[in-house]
């Protein structure tokens, strides 16, 4: 299971579950096929590692809600999961109204009381948005922000209708999700990971969020996790949808996201992709060159367990969360140590298993001695960067 990491002393990995990418004829909303498991929490916050690239592009964030008016000055927000408090945080920094957090983690929960956040236990769904919006607590929302968390839900028609029960009737709404169109485009399938149930487009949310009562009137595709949707909502009727959502709408089409057979295509060019990779590592294992990962991700647990990648290929893999470290990824047998053995190792190549922020991991470990190793990700195609030019 793609968060379920064991502890390398644990006995070998037996239990294995689905991962399988479907998509609805009628809403073309792609998800996992099989019931599959939650996504596991690792607890602490150890688990999650300040990322230069995620706490930009909640500056980002923060900027363009101000900069577009969606966030007012003392605007009345709520939060639908934390993920380590960064945006809560930034967005106190930059004034941008009192933020209430609904987080189900107790560690998040913990620590973001503990930094003066306003938490509330639980899971955003009716039940949750009835009783924050009675009057006694202030009634209803002025701004709902979802970054990334409606693709973890299993349903994710009942955390747009709290959404919707949630808003104050001039309010917006603006969820961030990982866009269905770079994975189909890109053939980024590393996203398709268990707990990450669904993997929208404007064209599936679109009905999905009218059918609660709410209208898309705007949407960014920003590059974040490789490449995101940031979409916002508002009650139908209320406001003029933006030309870029009949952009991203055209794009979406034209890239066959409402067409089954280029959904059977990114099949295809999965196995060319893992075919690639293997024949990589073992050409470099064959010529006595050694490869170890940077990065143990979930995303990478879908790569290395479709690619059928052991330690025989990457003796190890390095990561910055110390909450992984002797423990090893599923399914791979493949220990996680901390960066610093990878430093002293100095080996010829690292391939970078988070490669979304992989001009970041670049550069921190160029910086700590590893200028002469060579760097490559894997995806969207097998490539290699120069330290001096990371990948934008």
């Amino acid at each position: 299971m793609s968060a379920a990491f064991p502890r390398a002393d644990a006995e070998p990995d037996r239990e294995r579950a689905p991962l399988r990418l479907a998509a609805c004829r009628r809403c073309w909303w792609l998800q996992l096929f099989d019931d599959t498991p939650e996504e596991e929490d690792e607890g602490g916050p150890a688990a999650i590692e300040r990322s230069t690239t995620i706490r930009q592009h909640a500056e980002d964030l923060a900027v363009w809600l101000g900069a577009t008016g969606v966030a007012r000055p003392g605007a009345r927000v709520l939060e639908v999961a934390s993920h380590g408090n960064v945006l809560a945080t930034v967005l106190r920094e930059h004034g941008l109204g009192d933020t209430t957090t609904v987080e189900r983690h107790p560690w998040a929960l913990d620590a973001g009381r503990s930094a003066g956040l306003a938490m509330v236990d639980g899971r955003l769904d009716a039940a949750v948005a009835s009783r924050l919006t009675e009057p006694a607590r202030g009634g209803p929302f002025d701004l709902m922000l979802d970054t990334f968390d409606l693709s973890h839900r299993r349903t994710p028609g009942e955390e747009l209708a709290a959404i919707a029960a949630a808003l104050g009737p001039d309010g917006a709404a603006v969820i961030e999700v990982e866009h269905a169109l770079g994975v189909v485009e890109d053939a980024r399938f590393d996203s398709v990971r268990h707990g990450h149930f669904g993997y929208p487009s404007l064209l599936a949310l679109g009905p999905a969020a009218l059918a609660v009562g709410l209208d898309v009137v705007d949407a960014v595709m920003t590059p974040i996790y490789g490449g995101s949707l940031r979409v916002v909502l508002a009650a139908a009727g209320k406001r003029r949808p933006s030309q870029a959502v009949a952009e991203i709408v055209a794009a979406e089409q034209a890239a066959g996201l409402d067409r089954i057979e280029t959904l059977r295509g990114l099949g295809r060019r999965v196995e060319a992709l893992l075919a690639t990779l293997r024949a990589h590592l073992e050409a470099e294992r064959a010529a006595g060159r050694r490869v170890v990962a940077y990065g143990a991700p979930s995303r990478g647990v879908t790569l290395l367990n479709a690619a059928g990648i052991d330690r025989e290929l990457l003796p190890y893999a390095a990561d910055a969360a110390t909450a992984k470290h002797g423990r090893r990824i599923p399914g791979t047998d493949i220990p996680i140590v901390e960066p610093a053995r990878l430093v002293a190792d100095r080996p010829d190549e690292v391939l970078i298993l988070a490669w979304p922020i992989a001009d970041e991991i670049v550069g921190q470990l160029a910086a700590a001695g590893l200028g002469d190793s060579r760097f490559a990700v894997a995806l969207p195609e097998l490539r290699f960067i120069d330290p001096g030019q990371p990948p934008a």
